[in-house]
């Protein structure tokens, strides 16, 4: 036996490979069987004890205890106990019954054939295999030469009309040659236009009404009190206007927004169509529309991808969890870019996951396309090609062959052409500025120049890795501008969840080997990687917004339990009874957990936000109507003060966007002290030393305190009346 044997059997003996060639005609020889490792018996056929019908609950109830044993963010050795101990009844009971939220299917192509009826297909998107494999070679030499052009002309971060043409034919052009199959027509047009003739009906079914109704339910905290929750912006806020009115007004068509940090400009380019489309103009409740909105598109993909994963259990339930949680609410609601990471995230994983389970080529390129434009997002989104290409190598260990090796190493190029034809404009720049590209990522894992951190690099690491992993039960965010104090990343009830849904998955693998288990578990620390390698900061990880990218997998695993109970019920009772037991048990933690949910997202998240952001919307009020009464734009003015107030956030809910007339010194204070018109001095309610020389230059002023709404955010107005003398000669003469 040489080495290579040798490797080989032991991937076999581990269930990952078929046994070696060369050993496997010496079995044949000596009529020896060797059949991979078994871990637990069969449990077929297995009488269920009438005493023992309360396993899984009392699981989940230990967990419960467990997970609130630990909340908020207690160091209790007796909740993490409890949380093992209903792991451990959740997989014995799994074990002793036969419990699975999915059948099991023996080879990749038997997955195929039965998950047919069951996943949501992609008409004319992705068509079944054909005969026709080859690479179309004359399209890929045109969309290599647009490509090209695409580079050339995407120079001074200026993505003018003639590059965004060559980038969007490149695109085209080699989704087509190397589509699998015929270049047909898209289906769905016919089946569109037949719709519109009356010559089909859409078929009402029970899950499309049940779908309908967990988006109806999703969508009231996505978009309930929107200007509410949260109440006000922040200068991350400011920057994304002015990056938006470069596009509308400005004539700016940008790669990348260097400035704070460095930023991709997608959420600018949908937020300059929305001020237009929706009249919503330069404010906050813009930016507020397109981050809700992408947050929204992500529940039918979380939907799509769980049900590829369960074939059609866990869709329902893992878009519903999604869709009442308060992480993703949070990220989706607050007007920034982090919604981007987490849409495109699921997109990307959905359609590689398709694409690997049912041998689909073409939907491993549109899941390419969309990784592609998923970076012009958010940041954290580059880690997903990484667990993409984590995903590649399990399902080729698994599924070990020359073959199947072969079909994924040229699989694979074709992705990384696709990704590197869609992110080429951003290269570009890249390749201008690589300072400014790599600015955001770079001070985040090597600090700021000068910056030296006290631990070694790999402790700090392993720190923020622990960290990372904890964030759904034991730790939490400590940025007030997206989590409440002390809160992790998931609820009482989906954090039990989530830890009774990872050990079943673990205990699931070890018993059948499916890749697709393993790679549940593995994506998730690969998807937190963003937050973990906030290796100079590391008081930033746990990251909610930054570990954004994960939401989908997370929210697959926090259902699986879910569709267990539910099992559960139909094996220790009747079909009938056992599902309207199981489905009761799971309607009442999700009541519960909507209700956490609700209470964390609008209450606890609301109140803190609120005590922590400036109150510029006050502040802007009173600018409006200075301005629209007997004052003037020039003759109001806002006294800066530390840590105070972000004027230029004071302008736009004046609603005059630009409007920053802020006095950094006090003579800034008697600029006006000649102007005869009325002026208005707002003020910082410490700010004694403006007082006293308010008072000194502009005497016949008055002082007003002003009670704020927010939190300890009082503030003062100086008001000086203009002159009001003037000659009796200008009166008419009788």
């Amino acid at each position: 036996m040489t080495l290579w044997d040798a490797y080989l059997f032991l991937l076999h003996r581990l269930g990952f490979g078929p046994l070696p060639s060369s050993l496997a005609e010496r079995a044949d020889e000596e009529s020896v069987e060797l059949p991979p490792i078994q871990w637990f018996p069969a449990t077929e056929g297995v009488r269920v004890n009438p005493w023992m019908w309360v396993g899984v609950p009392l699981a989940c109830a230990f967990a419960l205890v467990g997970q609130y044993s630990l909340t908020p963010l207690r160091q209790s050795w007796i909740g993490a106990s409890a949380l093992v101990v209903g792991a451990g009844l959740l997989i014995m009971e799994s074990w002793r019954l036969g419990l699975d939220w999915r059948a099991r299917r023996a080879s990749v192509e038997s997955t195929a054939i039965a998950l047919q009826a069951e996943a949501i297909p992609l008409p004319g998107l992705i068509p079944q295999p054909v005969a026709e494999t080859g690479i179309r070679w004359r399209a890929v030499a045109l969309a290599a030469i647009t490509t090209a052009l695409t580079f050339l002309f995407s120079a001074n971060n200026d993505f003018n009309a003639f590059a965004r043409i060559n980038w969007i034919i490149s695109l085209v052009l080699w989704i087509a040659a190397f589509w699998e199959g015929p270049l047909a027509r898209v289906e769905w047009f016919d089946s569109l236009e037949h719709l519109v003739r009356g010559e089909s009906r859409i078929r009402i079914s029970h899950t499309l009404v049940l779908f309908a109704a967990v988006l109806a339910v999703s969508a009231w905290f996505r978009f309930a009190q929107l200007n509410e929750a949260p109440i006000a912006m922040t200068s991350d806020h400011v920057e994304k206007l002015k990056d938006v009115n470069d596009i509308l007004n400005n004539g700016k068509r940008p790669i990348f927004e260097p400035a704070n940090g460095g930023r991709e400009p997608l959420m600018f380019y949908l937020a300059a169509i929305t001020a237009q489309l929706a009249g919503t103009g330069l404010t906050p409740l813009t930016l507020k529309i397109v981050t809700s909105v992408a947050g929204f598109l992500t529940l039918p993909f979380i939907f799509l991808l769980a049900r590829e994963i369960s074939g059609d259990t866990a869709g329902l339930p893992a878009m519903l969890v999604a869709g009442i949680g308060w992480w993703p609410n949070v990220i989706s609601r607050n007007g920034l870019r982090f919604p981007f990471a987490m849409l495109f995230s699921a997109i990307a994983l959905w359609l590689i996951v398709r694409a690997l389970k049912r041998e689909q080529r073409n939907s491993a390129l549109l899941g390419a396309l969309a990784l592609g434009i998923g970076l012009y997002g958010y940041t954290p989104i580059r880690v997903v090609p990484v667990a993409i290409g984590v995903a590649f190598v399990l399902y080729g260990l698994h599924r070990w062959s020359k073959t199947v090796t072969l079909k994924l190493t040229v699989w694979l190029l074709m992705l990384l052409i696709i990704v590197t034809a869609a992110f080429m404009p951003m290269i570009r720049y890249a390749v201008d500025e690589p300072e400014n590209f790599w600015r955001r990522t770079a001070t985040r894992i090597t600090g700021e120049p000068g910056l030296e951190t006290a631990p070694p690099t790999w402790q700090i690491f392993l720190q923020n890795e622990w960290n990372s992993v904890r964030m759904f039960s034991w730790t939490s965010d400590s940025a007030w501008l997206i989590s409440p104090a002390d809160q992790p990343a998931l609820d009482g009830v989906m954090g039990a969840l989530f830890f009774l849904g990872a050990a079943f998955i673990l205990y699931r693998y070890i018993r059948y080997r499916d890749w697709l288990d393993l790679y549940l578990l593995v994506a998730v620390p690969i998807l937190l990687l963003p937050s973990t390698l906030a290796l100079a900061f590391p008081v930033e990880n746990p990251s909610l917004h930054r570990s954004g990218a994960a939401i989908p997998i997370v929210f697959v695993i926090v259902a699986i339990p879910l569709c267990l109970f539910v099992a559960y019920g139909r094996k220790v009772l009747s079909q009938r009874w056992g599902t309207m037991v199981g489905t009761a048990m799971v309607a009442l933690l999700l009541v519960i957990s909507a209700q956490q949910n609700w209470h964390i997202l609008f209450v606890r998240y609301a109140d803190q936000y609120k005590s922590s952001v400036q109150n510029t919307p006050e502040l802007g009020k009173v600018v409006r109507a200075w301005a629209e009464s007997i004052g003037d734009w020039d003759t109001v003015m806002v006294r800066a003060y530390p840590y105070w107030v972000d004027t230029r956030a004071v302008g736009i809910y004046a609603g005059k966007f630009g409007w920053d007339n802020v006095a950094l010194q006090l003579d800034k204070l008697d600029d006006l002290k000649d102007d005869p018109r009325p002026k208005l001095f707002i003020l910082h309610r410490n700010d004694a030393e403006a007082i006293d020389f308010l008072r000194r230059v502009y005497p016949n002023g008055t002082l007003t305190f002003h009670v704020s709404e927010y939190t300890e955010k009082h503030f003062l107005t100086y008001f000086v009346p203009g002159k009001l003398d003037f000659d009796e000669r200008l009166l008419e003469q009788p």
